[in-house]
C-alpha cells in the first residue's frame, strides 16, 4: 500500500500546475471489466470485475477546445480469469494509473485515446473449487510494468458520457510461469493481463 499512496500522492501534485492553468478538467469514472488473462491455457472474457476511477485531462493543443489532450487516471480495477473447464478462478485488484493522449472529433462529442497503463497489485486472490491457494497467488507480479490501452468516449452532453476501453498487458504479470504464451517477442512468454472495460463518466 505505500507503492499506492506514492502514486496518490505524485498524482495530487501533477494536478497543482494544471489547475493554475485552468485548461484542465476532472472526472469520475465507474464501469464494468470483462477479462481474461493470456497464457492460463484458458480464453474467452469471462472473468467479471468493476472499475473505478478519477481522471483529469489537460490541453496540449492551443485551439479554444484542446483536441488534444493528456488523460490521466487513477483507479481501482479488477482484472482475471475463470479458467475454462476447470474450477479455478484468479480474482486480481489492482491500482491503475492510465496515461492517455487524447484527440476529439465532431466537435468534441467523440474522443479517442491511446496510452499506457502502469499497474500495482493490490490483491491476489486465486480459488479451485472454492479452496484458496497461496502459492499461485505468490506468484504474480508487484507490478504490471507495461499494460497498453486503446479508449473510445462518447459525450452525451457536457457532464456524462460512456467509454469502451481495451487493456492489455505487455510483460508477463507472473514470475517463472510454467506455460504460457508470447506476447510480440519469442523470449517474452508467460501469462498477460487482458480485459474490456466499460464505463460511466461524470465531468464536473
Amino acid at each position: 500500500m505505500k507503492q499506492s499512496t506514492l502514486i496518490l500522492v505524485i498524482f495530487l501534485a501533477l494536478l497543482s500546475p494544471l489547475a493554475a492553468q485552468n485548461r484542465f478538467d476532472a472526472a469520475l469514472a465507474l464501469g464494468v471489466n470483462l477479462g481474461q488473462i493470456d497464457g492460463d491455457n484458458s480464453g474467452h472474457y469471462t472473468h467479471f470485475g468493476i472499475h473505478g476511477g478519477i481522471q483529469t485531462s489537460f490541453a496540449l493543443s492551443p485551439d479554444p477546445d484542446g483536441k488534444l489532450r493528456m488523460l490521466l487516471e487513477l483507479g481501482v480495477t479488477q482484472k482475471g480469469a475463470n479458467k475454462a473447464n476447470t474450477s479455478i478462478h484468479t480474482d486480481l485488484l489492482y491500482v491503475e494509473i492510465p496515461i492517455l493522449i487524447t484527440y476529439s472529433l465532431f466537435s468534441s462529442r467523440l474522443r479517442l485515446g491511446v496510452g499506457w497503463a502502469p499497474a500495482i497489485l493490490a490483491r491476489a486472490k486465486v480459488t479451485d473449487a472454492g479452496v484458496r491457494d497461496p502459492a499461485s497467488e505468490k506468484a504474480y507480479r508487484r507490478m504490471d510494468w507495461v499494460p497498453l490501452c486503446a479508449d473510445i468516449t462518447y459525450f452525451f452532453n457536457r457532464h456524462w458520457a460512456a467509454s469502451a476501453r481495451i487493456n492489455a498487458s505487455f510483460l508477463s504479470i507472473m514470475d517463472n510461469p510454467s506455460h504460457g504464451t508470447y506476447r510480440v517477442f519469442r523470449n517474452n512468454k508467460g501469462a498477460f493481463n487482458n480485459y474490456l472495460s466499460f464505463n460511466l463518466i461524470y465531468r464536473f
